[in-house]
């Protein structure tokens, strides 16, 4: 259970600076600029690839789950004191697959970033050589890492079927059954442990990178 307890903190940690390194970018972007318009046209340029690939996650996870998708839109807009870095129209359905559906950046966010790294890098051997593999390598970590996170509406039905979840559950201990926790601990630890440590690897990539852009983009704003 101990890489499930890493896993939580650093995805949870990378969420978190996510935001911040958004914030950070945007400030030093303004300060040189003096254009909101300007600063968001740049930021939607940097994440466009993860924004790209955070829509179309979406609309796949939507389609095969045969929810009705309507316009998809990969350019800013404010609405209120909100910024769409962009968009995809999805139907009403269901809190399960409405869940699915928000969370799919994530689902195959995670996957893809993998998958593209382990093919970049087969093996220790590959590492060390190729200065433009490294740089593609960083690039599509720090572009899936800080665009996987779902929106607050994205995560509607995630709440919602959280919700029915727990009252379920409240129902079952009252009635006398109870989770089998120890069998849950057991499957992670004999099946998804070795899963999870590469999950912990690869997520501390994205995070060692947005930590040092945060840190740099203080200091140049505490210099301007």
């Amino acid at each position: 259970m101990i890489y499930l307890g890493i896993f939580v903190i650093e995805f949870l940690l990378l969420f978190l600076f996510s935001r911040t390194l958004t914030r950070s970018i945007s400030q030093i972007i303004y300060k040189t600029t003096r254009s909101q318009k300007t600063t968001i046209n740049l930021i939607s340029l940097l994440f466009f690839p993860g924004i790209v690939i955070h829509e179309l996650s979406h609309l796949l996870m939507a389609s095969v789950l045969f929810v009705r998708v309507g316009e998809l839109d990969f350019l800013p807009k404010i609405e209120g004191n909100e910024v769409k870095l962009g968009s995809v129209s999805i139907g009403k359905t269901d809190p399960f697959r409405r869940a699915l559906i928000g969370t799919a950046p994530f689902l195959f966010g995670l996957p893809l970033m993998i998958v593209l790294l382990t093919y970049l890098f087969p093996g220790p051997a590959s590492i060390g050589l190729e200065p433009l593999k490294i740089a593609l390598a960083l690039y599509i970590v720090f572009e899936i890492g800080n665009t996987m996170y779902s929106s607050r509406k994205d995560l509607e039905g995630l709440l919602e079927l959280a919700l029915a979840v727990f009252i379920v559950g409240l129902i079952l201990h009252f009635l006398g059954f109870s989770l089998p926790f120890q069998e849950i601990q057991n499957f992670v630890d004999q099946n998804l442990a070795s899963t999870l440590k590469l999950l912990n690897f690869f997520l501390l990539i994205p995070l060692a990178i947005d930590v040092g852009i945060i840190i740099l983009t203080k200091i140049a704003i505490e210099a301007t």
